[in-house]
Order: structure tokens, then C-alpha cells, then sequence
């Protein structure tokens, strides 16, 4: 895709589905709201990190041993 993504993909946009007894790592350019509805959209997984290259994959939300805040290293 060209150019800078708008909010009406979101209406059509179908997230690849994963097996939910495993974490999500997202990673990659984007608008906060993508991020928001991928957030949303992977809820029922066993946690959700983003990727940081200075830093590693940052949990933001967790439904397991993993810790809001922690950092997984990839």
C-alpha cells in the first residue's frame, strides 16, 4: 500500500487470527489507532507486547505470568 493509512480500513481490516493460548507481539510503522484496534482486536490472547528495538517487546496487557511492563526480550 501507498502513501498513509486511514481510519475507514478499520472497517474492513481482518487481523490474522492466532492461536489464542499464545502471546501477541506487534511491531511495525503505524497510527496509534491501529495499534488501539489490534490491542482490541487480540484481547483474548494470553498477552499483548509491543515491539521497541531500543528495548524488546513491552507487555501491555496480560492474562498470564506475564506482567504489564515487563520486557521480553526478541
Amino acid at each position: 500500500m501507498k502513501g498513509n493509512i486511514t481510519p475507514e480500513v478499520l472497517k474492513n481490516l481482518k487481523p490474522p487470527q492466532i492461536n489464542p493460548g499464545k502471546g501477541v507481539v506487534l511491531a511495525g510503522r503505524g497510527p496509534i489507532w491501529l495499534y488501539c484496534f489490534l490491542s482490541h482486536f487480540y484481547h483474548p490472547t494470553r498477552f499483548i507486547a509491543v515491539y521497541d528495538p531500543r528495548i524488546g517487546a513491552v507487555v501491555t496487557e496480560s492474562h498470564s505470568e506475564k506482567s504489564t511492563g515487563e520486557i521480553i526480550k526478541i
